[in-house]
């Protein structure tokens, strides 16, 4: 199993349209066109939530295959329709994980 973790800075100002666009657009599509086990949207609550609110979109891929395909063909699409729509409104940064057997 890998979990690819990308996780986002949001501004106050565009906290409720980001989540819309994550829940309603994203989620809906990769679930659709990318094998997957899970994908979830959560809430850091342990950080500083004075300038904006704190996210991480989880993909959880069964083989390094899928994940690899989720690399070339749609992380760079997202990343940059983010930047597109929000520029420097939202920052972000991607890890993928390993569960260890």
């Amino acid at each position: 199993m890998y979990l690819h973790n990308t996780t986002f800075k949001v501004a106050l100002a565009h906290n409720n349209d980001f989540i819309y666009f994550i829940k309603d657009e994203i989620i809906p599509q990769y679930q659709e066109e990318l094998e997957l086990i899970d994908i979830v949207l959560l809430e850091l609550l342990n950080v500083d939530m004075e300038d904006g609110k704190t996210y991480c979109l989880h993909i959880v891929f069964k083989d390094l295959q899928g994940y690899n395909e989720y690399k070339i063909y749609k992380e760079g699409k997202l990343l940059k329709a983010i930047f597109d729509k929000y520029n420097e409104n939202v920052l972000f940064f991607s890890s993928i994980l390993k569960k260890v057997d």
